[in-house]
């Protein structure tokens, strides 16, 4: 299966995850609100940003592995060392998921609980919330800590579509039977051993699959070095630690606004971070299935193809983002309204301020999935610290005096230090060991379309201009752009695009001679 075909597939699996996962967002939100108050739906969200926190201790781990997996199939290997290998990661997954249960008991036994989820917030039933979580972490434990492992052999066979197709299987009845839960009157410990009874069966088909596909390596547990285990553990404590801290932005950031102004807050953050965030969905439809083939690039020293896929993610993301972003304007705050049932008041500022970090986030993206690809530790590391001291900084500092946008106004600092600066000179400097460049010309061009949002934005948070005329105006000033920097991407990469969108269409098209 060659480049295009591969990309072609993940893009329509990522389209599709992308309308589930907007479509699951729409749902959620109004009946969760409805059925159980706004309040209970915010130490609910709490309860999840948690649990994600918390897997991070194995997710950075996984991504080494899967790293590590699909250089084997790049580079050739023999069965005995992948199998190796792989029993050796299924080993550690287990005592990290381990590792997490006993963390959590100590949080439960200490009582910690009230401090990290709010003194304002719902928690009369301590115990309830104690319960729902070790729940959670059991169910994380018997299915996506080796579950996450396994998945990973699926990439560098090029079945991306099959990886994310499971995902969002699993999603899907995850999110059903949360929302069942609700409706028929069952509260969070329900929610949350449905929830987790549903994911234990999914898995089961899930483990069957990768025994059928992967026979060969089966038993996947037999014939593990501990030495392996612990060097490969040892070797991902740091993307460990940068998965970490790029949670403490997201789910981190929920958990430390609840601790300061509770739970009840959660909500209004929540939902707007999730309306903005339903863009940058879409940069992940045009920059997730390529992370094989730029680590396949850069392995093979192609720094030309490698510039060339950057920039082709900046145009086509750019494009799809950023006009996204400007053109939806005017029915944002009724979509808002209608979606949480008018429980929840429209904060125009804080989306503004929101939605231009999602802008700067994508023009970084194409960067970070490289650096991401190649294990380049350093350069990971130094995007996440420096974000999240940015965002955690600022928010400790204003949150009180600014609320909620001071979050915003935060996550854009982190977004321009980290996304547009650092992720584009780590870069630079890799495509330069290559023998390669990123030429600053194609930089400047891809971050003026992202100036251009800031601007728009700018002329509706002053009142220069309603939503409707800014849509209109920005609208047309990036089309014009795009156009004129379709002109300057190389004669392959047009042909590639092109290539794309016909066989979208069923039509066929033939390389300009």
């Amino acid at each position: 299966m060659n480049v295009e075909r591969r990309a072609l597939n993940g893009i329509v699996v990522n389209i599709f995850s992308f309308a589930f996962n907007l479509g699951q967002t729409v749902l959620i939100v109004p009946i969760l609100i409805k059925f159980w108050g706004v309040e209970s739906y915010g130490l609910w969200l709490t309860i999840s940003a948690f649990i994600t926190l918390l897997q991070t201790i194995d997710n950075g781990h996984q991504n080494y592995v899967g790293n590590e997996l699909t250089k084997f199939y790049i580079t050739g290997y023999s069965t005995e060392k992948l199998k190796q290998t792989l029993a050796s990661s299924i080993w550690m997954a287990g005592i990290l998921g381990c590792l997490q249960l006993i963390i959590l008991i100590g949080i439960i036994a200490f009582g910690f609980i009230e401090k990290i989820f709010g003194t304002n917030s719902v928690i009369t039933e301590n115990k309830e919330i104690g319960d729902a979580l070790i729940v959670l972490v059991v169910t994380w434990i018997l299915t996506g800590s080796v579950g996450g492992i396994l998945s990973r052999l699926y990439l560098p066979l090029g079945m991306y579509v099959r990886f994310t197709t499971w995902g969002i299987i699993a999603q899907f009845f995850k999110v059903t039977s949360i929302l069942l839960t609700a409706i028929l009157g069952g509260k969070l410990l329900v929610a949350c051993i449905a929830s987790s009874l549903v994911s234990l069966i999914v898995y089961i088909f899930f483990f069957r699959e990768v025994y059928q596909i992967f026979h060969n390596l089966y038993p996947f547990w037999t014939n593990g070095s501990w030495k392996i285990a612990f060097t490969n553990v040892s070797k991902s404590f740091f993307l460990t630690g940068v998965g970490f801290l790029l949670q403490l932005q997201n789910n981190g950031l929920t958990l430390f606004v609840s601790g300061i102004v509770g739970a009840a807050f959660i909500p209004a953050l929540s939902t707007m971070r999730t309306l903005t965030n339903t863009f940058l969905t879409g940069t992940a439809i045009v920059t997730m299935s390529l992370i094989p083939e730029m680590t396949r690039y850069h392995t093979q020293g192609e720094h030309k193809k490698l510039a060339d896929m950057i920039s082709t993610a900046w145009w086509s993301g750019g494009l799809l983002i950023n006009l996204g972003l400007v053109i939806t304007l005017p029915c944002i705050e009724p979509i808002y309204l209608h979606w949480t049932r008018g429980q929840i008041s429209f904060n125009w500022v804080l989306y503004l301020i929101l939605a231009w970090s999602i802008s700067l986030k994508n023009f970084g993206n194409p960067q970070s999935i490289y650096l991401m690809g190649i294990n380049q530790i350093k350069a990971q590391t130094t995007i996440a610290v420096v974000q999240t001291t940015i965002i955690l900084g600022i928010t400790s500092l204003f949150l009180a005096k600014y609320g909620l946008v001071a979050v915003g106004i935060a996550i854009v600092c982190s977004e321009i230090i980290g996304s547009g600066i650092i992720a584009t000179i780590y870069t630079t400097l890799e495509l330069r060991s290559l023998g390669g460049n990123l030429l600053f010309t194609r930089i400047v061009s891809a971050f003026f379309a992202v100036v251009i949002v800031g601007l728009t934005y700018i002329s509706v948070g002053l009142y220069w201009l309603s939503p409707l005329i800014a849509s209109i105006v920005g609208g047309i000033i990036l089309i014009g752009l795009y156009v004129w920097q379709w002109q300057y991407l190389s004669i392959d990469v047009r042909y590639r695009l092109i290539k794309l969108f016909y066989k979208f269409t069923s039509l066929s098209y033939k390389h300009p001679t």
